[in-house]
């Protein structure tokens, strides 16, 4: 016998045994009542003629059950639906039990309702005949029951009748056909469809079974569209989503059963706080697709961002995301609606961007796309087509235009979303003994250990795995110390995609479960990208209530704390995995003809998706294997020109980065060659992206053709014959302003006799003799001949203090150099001159940054001079420069500049003394005594501060120590430095600055140290100096040839030499600079973090961990926090963790420290509670005004509640929706109705302050006409003009997260709120004011002085009275809102926040509470309604005792809102009874209990 969910399944042979018991309990105490009220029973909805409490459902007759007698009736009909009732006395109602199902086992009841028209005359037993034939098939002639439920027949004429049935048919278990039964209802779920359309059945007959919940989809009221499984009574989850509740728990949907009409499946989706199957960052918007997005960027941060594990694709990227589903949409058409409704945008990047300037839009994602971009036409088969005048040349990155469904090219600076599509088919059938066909990334065996297991589904961070079987009968306690002892933890399976790797490992390791654990993975390295949990899998049955978790193969569960398993699975962080080495270099064996790619680790490679791709000039080119040791992979035939490779590696996945080669034909001089053409620019026809076919290109051919015949021509009269002449690397280019198409190519002068060869002077030379007469070539002329090896030498004119002449040395790639003369500008910084360009469209000069202004200081010339004569080995050079620069306020741009040159020059020092590093550091301190802006200048043009700081850094190692001395520091007002000599196992594992520089000193291991002291300190992990001589190979060396490792420590006290406000706007350094570095080693990716101190410089909250990263901002170096991250503080020091050694600091916020933390709280409080204040106010307001006539007759007061409407709907749409950033279109619309109504409050203001000076001022003659009329529409439509422009211009400057895509709170970004929404505030406040002070001269000297009863005490406080009034009424509380953003922010906000929040309040307090006639109003009005309750009761309290009973009647019955019916005995005082009632175990809140009790 088996009891769940009021559901009883019992033996046939203990059928006849079964008792039910009906029992009324006390509502309290869940006793039994003493007194038990009659009761009756039913069955399956019909009356049991039988009183008795207990009932034995084996001898019950039914009545309706065929027609057969009592005694012949089977048993199967005896089973059912029972529950007993019990009548109120004296009264119409009725309470009811719970419902018991009583069943047999291994029996299958299923509910069939078929609906046909049929003749006249056709008897029950007929109807019974034709569905056994009906379903004869899936029954397979077994012996089954046919039970008629209910029948209906309606006549429709004298031929035909409906006729509606429904049966139960009672299927024997212990044979195949429940199980067929089963099997069509999971597979075939349209079979009895079919089955009842071919024997003439009507649509609407179904098939039900009466303890399963059948395998079908609901439609509810979110608009989800739910797949439900087959499953027996009970819980279940959904197969397509996973509704997420509080406390990371899963709310499943409940099988309820049905004997009558089939169970069904009992769920609420309103409860969901997340209603999805992808993981957290995804979101289903298909049946097994999740979809990622970035935040709109550049498209070079959307690209890094959006590839996660190599199986994301873009929407282009396959056919199966534009094919129509069965409901006729395709997924294409899911992402297009919701893009559309949640993110505001009509425009995605493309993972498709130009490599070169005007090169082919070249496809760069993770895979292969089916798009055909390089067809102008596309594919029909994607409806996806380029918008006119597209691509645009000149603009490198490709966008779609979802609305349109147009591709059009893009500045790769603008800011648009990336979207991935996430193919959940093979992990939904998980787990599957086929998975390596679906999902072959799912278990791999690289980077760990012989014996773990990884993933190459991307997580947080890398996992290794194994499971260890048979070890012992462990509790989860000592399961995760196994795990701890293997160096290891217990699985996680809620990060990332493990819960899919894991239950698909055990499902091939044939284990049933094992422990896990829900919490995120250790924090090793993860910066502030903490794991957390991404996926949810709790079974449906789970027991929360239960503390131990475990994972099986069908999910999550939860069990009690004596449950053992003899099976452990642990999971660890591998050992940190180093860059692949990857090099893009020219064969030895064969010349220039082949270009090498060589992978040192090629099992990386993301191989299944052939994501090794490689570029030569921007186009792709295909590769093939090397089969030598020369080559790995190799391109052949290759031409000359840049070479770019990238690949898509593993473990963990990224898109790595080749070095670029410029690969050049011997004995060869090339030039970049430009041919203008008047004629338009067609996409088609010229966009690389197309031309790449051989007909496009030949039709361009003439005018190179013509021009290359010319040279020819002209070689052979120079008697050059014995140079090749080729043409290659075609490209157009257009200029828009001129309407020129110009034709760009390389020419290749291959030089047979290598004696023979020219230069390019030479060439250049021969050029202008040869072209001087300007011919045109067919119909092209030419524009520009170039160097593609960089710019050459060249003389310009300066019309600075005098004429001179300006000599620029040659100059190879791009990059800024100065003149080989000393020129300065009038502010001291030096002239230089850029060369810009690359090897495929040439090399050339831009024009000089100024003119010599300014005559040199004595400084800059010394400095020059020591430049020139490259005096690095003199011994007097470095004591000159610490001489040079005593005065660091003297410094100009040029001399830092000069500086860092020189300082560039004493990096080739074979040895620094001790004395040379003292005056090294004496010169760096003095530097940085000059102003910020001298850095500045030079940092953005020349690097001149990076240069500075990483020759210092390779300075300090070139630091000679004698024999015995461990270290050699140095300690300056800006600069302190240490350098070391290291053993491998050496115990110095951190460095401390102490306060104000006073102390320097090393920290060793597990020695005592007090930090608190400190300005700055760092700390390693223990050993590192051993890792890192392992990881560069030098520990052998160190051990055999007592070698040490060089480490320096550096503190800097000021960071004029790292200057950088582009990478974190409004953030400045609040600390001291701290450095450690080995020498000639790269320490990053550290399993255990580097460990930093800082004392801050000044408070706050919005604080960032970084280092200075020398590859950022085009190589000028800048802060970044990757890989770093914080910590809690520890006294007054923060703390911040890294994995990797360079420079480390903290920046702040310093536009946003005086506001977060205890303030932000503050703030907040006082906002919420003034906003409810005001609102509050404000409703009496519009009461006062709704239900006096009389009051709302004053002009004032219609122009009050104007005013108090626009400020109560400013602050109810504030309170509402500030927060809503979840939805872009909801958090913009939120934004521009608070924009108007904060706007219209202004104009009502300005209202009533023209309002008080016609009543206070001009009084007489200030009549006008319609003046309400004219207000309103004024009022309320001048706000909608500032948000029209605002929206055409820009809808996206409603985002308060314009500038960095990342709303905090719904409201204009700064640039928004600087133009739509200051300007009309600063006018309002600005007339207002003016006005307020008419008033107050008006009201207190400007008027005839009268007599008057009041003292001149009281006079002066009744009009310092009205001037408060006056000053809340005109809204000059938001003048310490426009203080707050000029200074004083900290008092300002608070005064603003209090006095703005509090308005409405005011409004009521000072314009109704305090107004006397409205006093009057409201005082008359509740003495009326005194008067009538007090009128009322005296009524009333005449039949009160009559109230809820009837005569003679000794019970009550009382009903309340949770349905609870309760029989509450009346006895006389002095025999209280307890309160009896009858109770349901359906529901919590009903009374009558069934309880059924099963005597043997």
């Amino acid at each position: 016998m088996e009891v769940k969910d009021d559901w009883v399944r019992v033996r046939e042979e203990e059928f006849s045994q079964l008792s039910l018991t009906c029992t009324a309990h006390h509502t309290t105490t869940g006793l039994p009542l003493t007194h038990q009220p009659p009761i009756f029973w039913s069955k399956d909805g019909v009356y049991i003629n039988s009183h008795t409490k207990v009932q034995v459902p084996a001898i019950i007759h039914d009545s309706t059950k065929s027609s057969w007698t009592e005694e012949h009736t089977h048993i199967l009909l005896k089973q059912g639906t029972f529950w007993c009732e019990a009548w109120v006395t004296r009264s119409v109602d009725r309470l009811v039990s719970n419902k018991v199902l009583v069943t047999l086992d291994n029996w299958l009841v299923l509910i069939l309702t078929a609906h046909r028209y049929e003749a006249p005359g056709v008897t029950l037993q007929n109807s019974i005949s034709d569905i056994r034939h009906t379903f004869a098939a899936p029954f397979n002639n077994y012996k089954y029951t046919i039970d008629p439920i209910s029948v209906f027949k309606k006549e429709l004429g004298t031929a035909n009748v409906l006729a509606k049935y429904r049966f139960q048919v009672h299927i024997p278990g212990i044979i195949d056909s429940s199980s067929r039964v089963l099997e069509l209802f999971q597979i075939y779920n349209q079979e009895y469809e079919k089955l009842y359309e071919a024997h003439g059945y009507l649509n609407s007959s179904s098939a039900a079974l009466s303890t399963y919940c059948l395998n079908h989809t609901v439609k509810y009221n979110n608009g989800n569209h739910i797949k439900w499984p087959l499953t027996r009574v009970g819980k279940a989850n959904p197969l397509n989503y996973r509704c997420e509740i509080y406390g990371n728990r899963l709310q499943p949907g409940h099988c309820r059963w049905n004997y009558t009409h089939g169970a069904t499946i009992d769920f609420d989706p309103s409860r969901c706080k997340r209603f999805d199957y992808c993981p957290h960052n995804y979101i289903s918007i298909a049946d097994h697709i999740c979809l990622s997005f970035t935040n709109p960027d550049s498209w070079e941060i959307g690209f890094n961002d959006i590839y996660k594990n190599g199986y994301e694709r873009s929407i282009l990227d396959s056919i199966d995301f534009h094919k129509k589903e069965m409901d006729g949409y395709s997924v294409y058409d899911t992402v297009k609606q919701f893009l559309g409704e949640n993110m505001g945008y009509n425009q995605v990047w493309l993972p498709v961007k130009r490599l070169v300037p005007w090169g082919p839009l070249t496809f760069l994602g993770a895979g292969a796309s089916d798009y055909p971009y390089y067809l102008y036409k596309g594919s029909k088969l994607f409806n996806i087509s380029w918008a006119q005048h597209h691509p645009n040349p000149d603009k490198d990155c490709l966008a779609l235009d979802i609305e349109t469904d147009k591709l059009l090219t893009r500045p790769c600076e603008n800011t648009l979303p990336f979207i991935g599509l996430l193919s959940m088919h093979g992990l939904k059938k998980i787990p599957d003994p086929n998975w390596k066909q679906s999902v072959p990334e799912l278990i791999v065996n690289a980077s760990c250990d012989p014996g773990w297991h990884s993933t190459g589904l991307k997580i947080h961070q890398d996992i290794c795995y194994k499971m260890f079987l048979n070890v012992e009968n462990s509790s989860w306690g000592k399961a995760k110390e196994f795990c701890e002892r293997n160096n290891a933890q217990l699985p996680t399976p809620g990060v990332g995609f493990l819960d899919w790797v894991y239950r698909q490992y055990l499902y091939d390791q044939g284990v049933d479960d094992v422990w896990m654990s829900i919490e995120p993975l250790h924090q090793t390295n993860l910066g502030e990208e903490n794991s957390g949990v991404d996926m949810i899998n709790w079974k449906a049955d789970t027991d929360y209530s239960l503390q131990f978790t475990s994972l099986t193969v069908d999910g999550w569960s939860r069990e009690e704390g004596g449950t053992t398993k003899t099976n452990i699975l642990c999971q660890k962080v591998p050992p940190v995995v180093l860059p692949v080495p990857i090099q893009v270099h020219s064969s030895e064996y064969t010349a220039s003809k082949t270009v090498c790619v060589d992978i040192s680790h090629e099992g990386r490679l993301n191989t299944d998706t052939d994501d090794l791709k490689c570029f030569m000039n921007g186009r792709l080119r295909d590769l093939k294997s090397g089969n030598s040791l020369d080559c790995l992979y190799k391109i052949e035939q290759v031409s000359q020109g840049s070479f770019y490779c990238q690949a898509w590696m593993m473990k963990p996945f990224q898109l790595v980065h080749f070095n670029i080669l410029i690969n050049r034909k011997p004995q060869t001089l090339t030039f970049a060659v430009s041919l203008s053409q008047e004629t338009a620019y067609i996409p088609r026809l010229h966009d690389a992206t197309f031309n790449t076919l051989v007909p496009q290109r030949v039709n361009s051919m003439p005018c190179v053709h013509s021009f290359i015949r010319k040279l020819k021509v002209e070689l052979e009269k120079l008697k050059l014959s014995n140079v090749l002449i080729n043409a290659d690397n075609f490209f157009y280019s257009v200029d828009v302003s001129k309407k020129e198409l110009s034709h760009n190519f390389l020419v290749e002068f291959e030089f047979i006799d290598n004696k023979a060869m020219l230069t390019e002077g030479n060439m250049f030379e021969m050029f202008e003799k040869i072209f001087a007469t300007k011919e045109n070539f067919s119909d092209c002329s030419i524009y520009s001949i170039k160097s593609t090896v960089g710019c050459v030498s060249e003389v310009t004119v300066d019309y600075g203090i005098s004429i001179r002449n300006l000599t620029w040395p040659k100059k190879e790639a791009s990059g800024v150099v100065l003149p080989e003369e000393l020129c300065v500008t009038e502010g001291g910084e030096p002239v230089t001159r850029e060369c810009v360009g690359d090897f495929l469209v040439g090399y050339q000069w831009k024009t000089p940054s100024g003119n010599c202004t300014e005559e040199p200081s004595n400084i800059t010339k010394q400095l020059w001079e020591m430049n020139r004569n490259n005096s690095s080995s003199s011994p007097d050079a470095i004591t000159t420069l610490s001489i040079l620069t005593a005065n660091g306020s003297l410094l100009k741009p040029v001399d830092i500049h000069l500086i860092a040159t020189k300082f560039q020059n004493l990096t080739n020092k074979e040895i620094v003394t001790k004395n040379d590093l003292e005056k090294i550091v004496d010169t760096l301190n003095n530097v940085m005594e000059a102003d910020d802006k001298v850095f500045e200048s030079v940092q953005n043009r020349l690097n001149s501060s990076s240069i500075l700081f990483e020759a210092f850094e390779n300075i300090t190692f070139k630091v000679k120590l004698s024999e015995g001395d461990e270290n050699l520091k140095a300690i300056r007002k800006h600069i302190s430095v240490e350098c070391l000599d290291l053993e491998i196992n050496s115990p110095i594992i951190g460095y401390m600055s102490m306060v104000e520089g006073q102390k320097e000193e090393t920290v060793k291991q597990d020695s005592k140290v007090d930090f608190n002291g400190s300005d700055a300190a760092i700390i390693f992990p223990r050993n590192l100096t051993h890792i890192v001589a392992t990881n560069s190979g030098k520990l052998a060396k160190m051990q055999t040839a007592r070698k040490k490792l060089q480490l320096t420590f550096a503190v800097y006290r000021t960071s004029k030499l790292f200057q950088d406000h582009i990478s974190f706007p409004n953030h400045s350094v609040n600390s001291h600079i701290i450095q450690a570095t080995y020498n000639g080693q790269v320490v990053k990716d550290l399993k255990e973090p580097i460990k930093i101190f800082f004392r801050p410089n000044k408070q706050g909250n919005d604080s960032k961990c970084v280092y200075w990263d020398f590859t950022k901002n085009s190589g000028r170096g800048g802060w970044s926090n990757t890989g770093c991250w914080e910590g809690e503080p520890e006294g007054d020091l923060q703390v911040c963790f890294c994995n990797h050694l360079t420079c480390f600091a903290q920046l702040i916020n310093y536009n946003d420290d005086e506001l977060e933390g205890v303030h932000a709280l503050a703030l907040d409080i006082i906002t919420i509670i003034g906003c409810c204040l005001s609102i509050v106010s404000l409703l009496l307001v519009f009461t006062t005004f709704l239900l006096f006539k009389k009051w709302r007759r004053s002009l004032s007061n219609k122009i009050l509640v104007n005013l108090s409407l626009s400020v109560f709907c400013s602050i109810v749409i504030f309170l509402a929706g500030i927060n809503q950033t979840w939805n872009v279109i909801l958090c913009r619309s939120v934004a521009v109705a608070l924009h108007y109504f904060i706007l219209a409050s202004f104009g009502w203001m300005l209202v009533e302050a023209v309002h008080q000076y016609l009543k206070f001022v001009k009084v007489v003659g200030t009549y006008i006409p319609r003046f309400m009329w004219k207000a309103s529409v004024s009022a309320w439509g001048a706000p909608v003009l500032p948000i029209i422009v605002v929206l055409v211009y820009d809808s996206t400057l409603y985002d308060s997260g314009h500038s960095n895509s990342d709303a905090k709170i719904c409201w204009m970004s700064s640039e928004g709120f600087m133009y739509a929404f200051l300007p009309p505030l600063v006018l309002t406040m600005t007339v207002n004011l003016i006005m307020f002070c008419l008033i107050i001269y008006g009201a207190t000297c400007g008027r005839v002085r009268v007599t008057s009863t009041m003292s001149d005490k009281e006079l002066v406080m009744s009009q310092l009275k009205m001037a408060i009034c006056v000053f809340f009424l005109l809204g000059f509380t938001w003048i310490f809102g426009i203080l707050a953003i000029w200074k004083g922010r900290l008092l300002f906000s608070y005064l603003f926040c209090i006095f703005n929040t509090l308005q409405g309040f005011f409004l009521f307090l000072f314009h109704v509470f305090r107004e006397r006639s409205a006093r009057r109003l409201w005082k008359e009005f509740l003495s009326v309604i005194e008067k009538k309750i007090t009128s009322s009761e005296q009524i009333n309290s005449q039949n009160i005792n009559n109230s809820m009973q009837y005569k003679n009647n000794s019970n009550s019955v009382t009903f309340n809102q949770g349905r609870e019916i309760s029989i509450n005995p009346r006895r006389s005082p002095n025999n209280q009874g307890p309160r009896g009632s009858v109770q349901s175990a359906r529901t919590i809140s009903s009374f009558l209990h069934s309880r059924a009790s099963f005597n043997r």
